[in-house]
């Protein structure tokens, strides 16, 4: 599971950060409260400032950096079951992510519904509610690994005797983690490579 904390390091902004996250960019555009600008019955009000962060989070604006590519080098490895993010930013896809292993919890940009009719254009979308769960869904016997700024969850208030928790960078934390599983030279060279990629010089 991850969420906008991978994503902080290609540039850009999280959700929540006092002053530099996007709902406080948001804040000229007076939304009642920062969930508002993805409601429907407000963006049909209002809908410029969904407008604002959509063109700021655009597919393209952003690359992906070395946290993404770590679990590219997981699916490489035959690791990955599967991805699951908060993120709507598509820097996983752009990694190489195969969209078979990845679940899109709170949307992409690779899909959208119109307003009018309702019709998707394709894949689903879910809230904060059930991807806020999932690392419960998992047995106890299984391992889980958190690396985040800060204790959350069931990590904070329910531990398990498996769990692993790294805080802080998340960029630092996957660097050290992959130093330990003594891929550093395999995650630099995808990153190469996959940058190569992105810059066309592989065309």
């Amino acid at each position: 599971m991850v969420g906008a904390g991978i994503s902080t390091p290609s540039g850009i902004p999280d959700f929540r950060s006092p002053g530099s996250g996007l709902y406080s960019n948001l804040l000229q555009y007076n939304i009642p409260y920062p969930e508002a600008i993805f409601e429907l019955e407000f963006f049909f009000h209002n809908p410029k400032p969904f407008f604002t962060l959509a063109k700021q989070l655009y597919p393209g604006n952003y690359r992906p950096n070395i946290t993404h590519y770590f679990f590219r080098l997981l699916h490489d490895k035959g690791l990955l079951l599967r991805l699951y993010t908060q993120n709507i930013d598509g820097l996983e896809r752009v990694s190489g992510i195969p969209v078979s292993k990845l679940v899109e919890a709170h949307g992409t940009f690779a899909s959208a519904t119109c307003t009018v009719c309702r019709r998707s254009f394709p894949e689903k979308d879910w809230w904060v509610e059930p991807f806020a769960s999932l690392s419960e869904a998992v047995g106890a016997s299984v391992p889980r690994l958190l690396i985040n700024r800060d204790l959350v969850g069931t990590f904070a208030w329910r531990p398990r005797s498996r769990d692993v928790v790294q805080l802080g960078d998340v960029v630092h934390s996957v660097e050290r983690l992959v130093e330990l599983l003594g891929w550093t030279k395999e995650l630099q060279d995808l990153v190469q490579r996959e940058t190569r990629k992105l810059d066309g010089q592989d065309r």
